[in-house]
C-alpha cells in the first residue's frame, strides 16, 4: 500500500533520493545487461513489468539518509510505526516502484501471503 504524508522528508533529501534512485536504476540495468548480477539480485519481481520496475535499493547513502529522517528521533513516523508494529518488528525490503508513462494499474495482490 502506499501513504502520502507531506513534509515528512524535507525538499534537500526528497531531491537527494531521487536522483539516487535515478542513477541507482541506470547502474543496476546497466550491470544486469552486462550480465554482471542476475535481475533479481536488483529488482524485485512484478504483476505487470511493462512500463514498470520495483528497483531494490541499498540500506546506505541517500536511501538510509532518508529512513533516519522519516523514523528517527522527533520524526513525522518513528513513533507511529513503533506503537504499531513494535520495536522488535523487522525490515524486510526498501525498494522503490517506478511506474512510467503508460503503465496499467496493478491489480490488488498481497505481496507477502497472509493467513492467520
Amino acid at each position: 500500500g502506499v501513504v502520502r504524508i507531506d513534509g515528512a522528508l524535507s525538499a534537500a533529501t526528497a531531491d537527494a533520493l531521487r536522483d539516487f534512485v535515478d542513477a541507482e536504476r541506470l547502474r543496476c540495468e546497466e550491470e544486469v545487461e552486462a550480465g554482471g548480477r542476475p535481475s533479481t539480485d536488483r529488482f524485485a519481481n512484478l504483476v505487470l513489468l511493462s512500463n514498470r520496475c520495483d528497483l531494490l535499493l541499498p540500506l546506505q547513502g541517500p536511501p538510509l539518509d532518508a529512513m533516519q529522517e522519516l523514523l528517527g528521533e522527533a520524526s513525522a513516523l518513528g513513533s507511529l510505526l513503533e506503537e504499531v508494529v513494535g520495536r522488535e518488528a523487522s525490515f524486510n525490503e526498501l525498494a522503490c516502484l517506478i511506474s512510467e508513462p503508460g503503465s496499467k494499474q496493478q491489480p490488488l495482490h498481497p505481496d507477502t501471503p497472509y493467513s492467520p
